[in-house]
């Protein structure tokens, strides 16, 4: 931490404030500062310390992956000890594939809702060309009386008898 504090210190000559989040089982294990002394010389540097339960690590590592930048090689370790915290074999999405699941989901759904209207609308037509085949064929009803009782025009009657072959 101390090394970090310098560095960045140093290279953009502007103040630092340290957050250190712990994780782990030990609700103890929380120190605040570092320490170093030798000879009648030594720093001190604190720090703002917080504990996260392990529920919560998830979430917090999500949410550094996608506002914290590192360099490629610090990502590396970052995801390695990620892993090695949560047990998990993959990586937490960034926002961009969050928000493009979420538009695949949506798109699943309405492609589930217009398959279903199709399917329906199937259902129906084929239900009516049955009614209309056992009015005429069966029943022997006249083409107006069809389409007066399925509802649609005599031309559409006479044209689907056509289509089945039935006078």
């Amino acid at each position: 931490m101390f090394v970090y504090y310098y560095h960045i210190r140093d290279k953009f000559k502007h103040k630092i404030t340290a957050i250190v989040i712990f994780t782990g089982t030990n609700k103890k294990f929380a120190p605040s500062f570092y320490k170093e002394e030798q000879l009648g010389t030594g720093i001190k540097y604190w720090f703002n310390t917080y504990k996260v339960s392990e529920e919560k690590i998830t979430g917090l590592a999500l949410f550094l992956r996608n506002y914290v930048r590192l360099n490629p090689e610090n990502d590396a370790i970052f995801e390695k000890k990620y892993l090695q915290l949560t047990n998990k074999n993959k990586f937490p999405m960034r926002i961009q594939d969050q928000v493009l699941e979420i538009e695949k989901k949506e798109a699943r759904k309405i492609g589930r809702a217009e398959g279903i209207s199709q399917g329906v609308e199937q259902g129906e037509e084929i239900k009516a060309r049955k009614v209309i085949r056992n009015l005429r064929f069966v029943k022997k009803f006249s083409i107006e009386l069809i389409a007066e009782v399925v509802e649609v025009s005599p031309a559409n009657v006479r044209q689907i008898l056509d289509e089945m072959g039935i006078e």
